[in-house]
């Protein structure tokens, strides 16, 4: 990978990092109200009650992890428009083009962890609990 590669590939994994654990942690908090309420009504032993806390986790990384892909794609390509990166490319002579491997080789990644996701760790939790 190139310097401009890996420039555009760093940015888009700190910038999905940062949302996708944003938006797991908003829908975490939608679909552990049932447990927050087991916890303070019940007695059990607390390692139960994090266990099924970490059961719900899995459960919303389908639908967090592409979110946390398309918002920090948009954002790292807004970023480098406004802050006239592509128009420098093109005056130095390296094509527009250059700039979509490393953005189709994220999304590739992300598209077999979110799978992955849906295809073995939301059943599996579903099954614990």
């Amino acid at each position: 990978m190139r310097l401009l590669s890996r420039t555009i590939f760093r940015e888009l994994v700190t910038t999905a990092l940062l949302w996708a654990v944003l938006f797991t942690f908003l829908i975490f908090l939608m679909r552990a109200r049932p447990l927050f309420e087991f916890l303070v009504r019940s007695t059990g032993p607390h390692l139960t009650v994090f266990y099924l806390f970490f059961l719900v986790l899995p459960q919303s990384l389908p639908f967090t992890v592409p979110m946390g892909v398309l918002v920090a794609t948009l954002i790292t390509l807004t970023r480098m428009s406004t802050d006239g990166e592509i128009t420098a490319m093109r005056a130095a002579g390296i094509p527009g083009q250059r700039v979509a491997p490393p953005v189709l080789l994220f999304g590739s990644g992300t598209l077999l962890i979110a799978a992955a996701a849906s295809l073995w760790l939301t059943p599996w939790t579903i099954r614990e609990r």
